[in-house]
């Protein structure tokens, strides 16, 4: 496990792995039991965790998996938020749920 870290240095290639996991392992599955709700990737693991929302499904896998490293993936999204200007302050993961 040590050696996939040591691979994984920066979050580009994290996220990557996170990606290419979410592809070969989960992604047909999910996106037909799952879409809009939440996965939670660990990248040495190769384990899933789902929820309906970003900060329950990290509470999960964090729970399960505490020296896990999590990539997170909203399940038939190409992104799991949105950034826009219009906000004057960051909205809970919650809100910006809602807001899709």
């Amino acid at each position: 496990m040590s050696e996939e870290r040591e691979m994984m240095t920066t979050p580009r290639e994290m996220a990557a792995r996170g990606e290419r996991i979410y592809a070969e392992k989960y992604k047909q599955d999910y996106e037909a039991k799952y879409r809009g709700q939440f996965a939670a990737i660990d990248v040495i693991s190769e384990k899933a965790f789902v929820a309906e929302f970003a900060d329950d499904v990290l509470q999960k896998a964090r729970k399960a998996e505490p020296a896990g490293v999590f990539h997170l993936i909203k399940i038939g999204f190409s992104g799991a938020f949105r950034v826009s200007s219009c906000f004057s302050t960051l909205p809970s993961a919650r809100a910006l749920q809602h807001s899709w």
